[in-house]
């Protein structure tokens, strides 16, 4: 039964049929439409297509003959063909370049394999998403296409239509990170009592969920809280990365690029935590910070602090760390320490000689101890080489 689902090459992108492609000219053209796939194994192309088709060729009809080749992909460039997949290493081992150039000039996507393809399984991939487009696909079409960068406004309208009931309302993205199966019927029912709303598909890159929320009820104020409650709780406590709330589905693109960012965090600083973008403060600065600089900043304001540690078996550096996070309040500052308060004020001498007495007062100078202070430790919770006896790094 024909379908008004329309596909396009990038999405095929998603799926298992498509592992180890490479776009090797026209990438420009990965957005085109796919009526359907037709296999090619002949040196002329004549009336065998109508338009749209992705053509699949080990390229056996122009092994010998590499001009046959570039004149069987001018012929499919002229017929509308959407791309071609070339199986390479069966019978061909490389592209002539002008088959490469000329599909360069026409925004033709050409993609090759470097290993034996099942062909079959892209035609039945492409016939079962054009003519039974479940909820579930057109899920992963529009959630993978927002993931990879595109905007709400350059989606299709049959796209939009996922969204209908969501338009003006607040959203926040997430990811639910690990490869299990969720308990849908209860994420959806723990989501309706929570006036919540969603949306999820699985990522092809990623092992887990991409979850768009959607807020049902008028206490705005509230959504965050509400979206943390219903993904973690006692029977479910998964890892989540939480982005940050935009008004509207038309702005997701800047919750998925904040996403993506607390993604980032947990990948560099190895973070086994949820994340919640709108909770991280000194993290969002140091992901932001070229590494050469905030090394350079460690030297200058935390290095005497490390040579006397080192020479002392002393804490002057957690000290600061410390007193500094409980904001100069010294009773606060002794008890997180373990120490009593006449040992800090032995340990506050000693920073003032080397920091200063306005170290505490002087916020640009508190502030900078603070970068620097947050840098080494994140440096050391990653266990870097050289972070515990950091003078190697310069």
């Amino acid at each position: 039964m024909p379908s008004n689902h329309t596909l396009t090459i990038s999405e095929l992108f998603n799926f298992t049929c498509f592992n180890g492609y490479k776009v090797l000219a026209g990438k420009k053209g990965i957005n085109r439409k796919v009526k359907w796939a037709h296999i090619l194994e002949v040196t002329e192309v004549g009336t065998l297509i109508n338009g749209g088709e992705l053509i699949l060729t080990t390229g056996i009809g122009w092994s010998q003959h590499p001009e046959t080749g570039v004149k069987f992909v001018k012929e499919l460039i002229l017929r509308g063909a959407a791309g071609i997949c070339i199986e390479l290493h069966t019978y061909i081992d490389n592209l002539p370049e002008a088959i490469i150039h000329m599909a360069e000039d026409a925004d033709f996507p050409i993609i090759v394999f470097e290993r034996q393809v099942r062909f079959i399984d892209i035609t039945r991939k492409v016939y079962d998403l054009l003519h039974f487009p479940t909820p579930e696909k057109q899920f992963l079409f529009c959630l993978q296409n927002l993931w990879n960068g595109s905007d709400y406004e350059q989606l299709e309208e049959t796209k939009k239509e996922l969204f209908k009931h969501h338009v003006d309302l607040p959203v926040y993205s997430a990811l639910v990170l690990g490869n299990f199966k969720m308990d849908m019927a209860y994420l959806y029912s723990k989501a309706k009592n929570n006036q919540l709303s969603f949306i999820q598909s699985y990522l092809s890159d990623i092992p887990g969920k991409l979850i768009l929320w959607f807020d049902e009820s008028p206490n705005t104020l509230t959504f965050k809280n509400r979206v943390v409650s219903t993904i973690q709780t006692p029977s479910n406590n998964y890892k989540f990365i939480l982005g940050a709330q935009v008004r509207s589905i038309a702005l997701i693109q800047s919750s998925i690029t904040t996403l993506k960012k607390a993604l980032d965090y947990t990948r560099n600083f190895k973070s086994s935590d949820s994340v919640i973008y709108e909770e991280l403060h000194s993290e969002k600065l140091l992901t932001s910070i070229e590494e050469s600089d905030l090394l350079n900043w460690i030297y200058e304001y935390l290095m005497p602090l490390i040579e006397y540690d080192r020479k002392n078996d002393s804490n002057l550096l957690f000290t600061l760390y410390i007193y500094l996070q409980c904001l100069g309040n010294k009773k606060e500052a002794a008890s997180r320490l373990f120490i009593v308060r006449q040992t800090l004020y032995h340990r506050l001498e000693k920073l003032e000689e080397f920091l200063g007495r306005d170290f505490i007062k002087d916020n640009s100078k508190r502030l900078m101890l603070e970068v620097a202070l947050a840098g080494y430790f994140t440096k050391l919770a990653k266990g870097e080489q050289g972070t515990t006896d950091i003078l190697h790094i310069f």
